[in-house]
């Protein structure tokens, strides 16, 4: 098996937790007072930086998806890539703002079918979710940065793996054993495609090169 994919793409934007958390604390600025898109844009965007959820798999989640009130809280991700369903389990800090914004787009809009709604009830559409973010990326001084490639919704997606990675390697963890969890959680249908994200960052990189290098040094097999 490669350890990497099979063509080179262009160097992620990843956010920080500062700046992801300058985002969302953004979102619910200057909009008319009782809509509910701040909210919708604030937890949407919330919930792909905590779960690395595709933006469409958020937008699609309707009410009987979303499950709070077990344990653990979970996702029904329905007919996503590759045609699979999966569940994803969400932590505790997630659905706190999950069960928030459940009751106030209950208050607001009453028992539509879609998740994440619009003022007029209907499934918050990408083109709207795509235009807000690019809008705080501009107002936030993060549209760009010099050697990576323009941020997009999917680098909430990077910036998620890389982090789950990263901490991993810092608690010396075995990445290796672990990267299959992290490819089903991300509905990734080859696992090669979640091996790339060891050359995101150069930390990760080393890491991966020290780990590998060690097992060589004791007669295994990387």
């Amino acid at each position: 098996m490669r350890l990497f994919a099979r063509y080179p793409r262009p160097k992620p934007f990843l956010f920080s937790p500062g700046e992801i958390e300058s985002i969302l604390h953004a979102a619910t600025a200057s909009w008319p007072q009782g809509s509910l898109l701040p909210f919708t844009f604030q937890t949407v965007l919330g919930l792909l930086a905590c779960t690395g959820l595709r933006a469409g798999e958020a937008l699609a989640l309707d009410l009987v998806d979303v499950v709070l009130d077990v344990k653990p809280a979970r996702l029904c991700i329905r007919e996503a890539k590759f045609h699979k369903t999966r569940l994803v389990p969400l932590h505790p800090t997630a659905v706190m703002h999950m069960t928030a914004y459940e009751r106030q787009r209950a208050n607001l809009i009453g028992s539509k079918t879609a998740f994440f709604v619009e003022d007029d009830g209907e499934r918050l559409r990408y083109e709207t979710l795509r235009s807000c973010f690019q809008r705080l990326l501009l107002q936030l001084g993060l549209a760009e940065r010099d050697g990576y490639s323009r941020p997009t919704l999917h680098s909430l997606r990077h910036s998620f793996a890389v982090t789950r990675l990263t901490r991993w390697h810092e608690e010396g963890v075995d990445v290796r054993t672990r990267l299959v969890h992290l490819a089903t959680y991300l509905g990734h249908g080859d696992v090669r495609d979640t091996y790339w994200y060891l050359t995101a960052t150069p930390e990760l990189l080393r890491g991966a090169t020290q780990h590998f290098t060690a097992l060589t040094g004791e007669g295994g097999e990387p």
